[in-house]
């Protein structure tokens, strides 16, 4: 009876065995990867830094020198109106 009970205690571990999913591994790169790009926290942390990178420029923009144009256009028209042939002499 206890041959019996061990070998098919035996034969259920090992059908356990088999039957479990194979194992399923991830290099450090792998691991780090799917953390940076599915974390909750760290993409609302990405978007809060690319915030403050775009005030960076907005901050050094009045620091910037600035040139300024001014001018004026003018226009003359002198009008010549050609002698009247029958009023002459």
């Amino acid at each position: 009876m206890r041959t019996t009970f061990w070998l098919s205690s035996s034969i259920a571990l090992i059908a356990g065995l088999a039957a479990a999913a194979p194992a399923f591994s991830q290099t450090i790169e792998e691991t780090m990867g799917l953390a940076y790009t599915q974390n909750t926290q760290l993409s609302g942390q990405r978007a809060q830094q690319r915030a403050t990178d775009e005030q960076v420029p907005q901050a050094l923009s009045n620091w910037r020198p600035t040139v300024t144009v001014t001018g004026t256009i003018t226009r003359s028209h002198t009008g010549y109106a050609p002698p009247d042939i029958q009023n002459i002499g």
